[in-house]
């Protein structure tokens, strides 16, 4: 089952008109839409919401192994309006946390970080005209202007893409509670650029209609980028059903809605198949990596449990989509960097062989 959390309607209701999905009366106040494998859920706008959304759908349907969650929504960037992200790092500005959700199969998804934030992100004047930062109000300038110096230097130097939202960092925090890594998956579309200063307070007071056009915006933009969420979840579907040895014809995306046709079915399944190369064609196979050869690849990177997880479901994946992961990890051997000398450097070689393979 996937768990695709948004925070407001406008973002929902494009997939939950094309997929045709059922409101479902819950007890615990979050709205909450089903369909065959797939449940959204409407969180509200920022953190706490997020979190409580995010704790009590989970607890309740009990979620856990063999499921995925997804938040997908809209965001603030400098990057061009309606582009599609995901997201390769959360960045919590009110805590200064970093978390990385484990990106273990490859994706033609365009990836930035995103920087989650308690005030809708602002334009503010800058020398030479409009210059988009973070706004931060008075009572958090001493604590978050550390992470903001570190987050501006990273953009100027390294040329990361950097979102700006309200929920991912309590969506993927609370998430990990019933997740691991490997099953967050964070989904944006650029809908602005910022508001200006003031502008964000009109826009929630609905004030001079101004909330009605913007979230009006919203929908289209979400509209135009439904090809790109529906074709992410053929991908992981592909991947589950890869890892359970099941056919893919069983185990397909939920249908549209009978008489929908604002969009073309072939877009679900354009990455899925280049990424599973057939995806049917491995999945039926199964996975009998011996568990001393698991073991040893444990022990030359220095893997800690976390890890480990992460090894076996890449090494799992690779056998059934038919990677030769030996070859690259005989070279290493010969090549002197295994086994590695502790955690830190198993953990970045790890990194560096996954970036390589998925």
């Amino acid at each position: 089952m996937v768990y695709l959390f948004t925070a407001l309607y406008p973002e929902a209701k494009p997939v939950i008109r094309y997929l045709g999905l059922k409101r479902r009366q819950m007890e615990f106040g979050f709205d909450v839409y089903e369909g065959e494998r797939l449940r959204l859920i409407l969180t509200g706008v920022g953190a706490p919401a997020a979190a409580a959304a995010v704790g009590s759908t989970l607890a309740f349907f009990h979620a856990g192994e063999g499921d995925f969650l997804v938040n997908w929504g809209s965001c603030a960037s400098d990057a061009e309006i309606g582009t599609v992200f995901r997201c390769h790092k959360i960045m919590d500005q009110m805590f200064h946390h970093t978390f990385y959700p484990d990106m273990i199969f490859f994706s033609d998804m365009k990836e930035a970080a995103v920087v989650t934030e308690p005030v809708a992100w602002e334009k503010k004047e800058g020398e030479g005209g409009q210059d988009c930062r973070s706004m931060i109000h008075t009572d958090h300038d001493r604590e978050c202007s550390d992470m903001e110096h570190q987050r501006e230097t990273a953009e100027g130097l390294s040329g990361e893409i950097f979102l700006h939202d309200m929920e991912a960092a309590a969506v993927y925090f609370t998430g990990s509670y019933f997740f691991s890594p490997h099953q967050m998956h964070f989904l944006k579309v650029v809908t602005d650029h910022g508001m200006d200063l003031g502008e964000s307070d009109a826009v929630f007071r609905a004030e001079d209609g101004k909330k009605t056009d913007f979230l009006k915006k919203i929908e289209e933009l979400m509209q135009e980028s439904l090809p790109e969420l529906l074709a992410y979840l053929e991908l992981l579907y592909s991947y589950d059903c890869a890892l359970h040895g099941e056919t893919r014809d069983n185990y397909a995306v939920d249908e549209p809605a009978v008489g929908n046709s604002s969009l073309d079915g072939s877009a679900l399944s354009h990455s899925a198949g280049q990424n599973l190369s057939g995806s049917t064609g491995g999945a039926g196979k199964s996975f009998s990596v011996q568990e001393q050869n698991l073991e040893k690849i444990y022990e030359e990177f220095c893997c800690s449990q976390t890890m480990k997880h992460s090894v076996f479901q890449c090494v799992k994946y690779w056998h059934l989509v038919q990677v030769d992961y030996e070859k690259e990890l005989q070279s290493m051997r010969a090549a002197g960097e295994l086994p590695c000398r502790d955690r830190r450097e198993g953990k970045k070689k790890w990194e560096k062989l996954k970036q390589k393979l998925l």
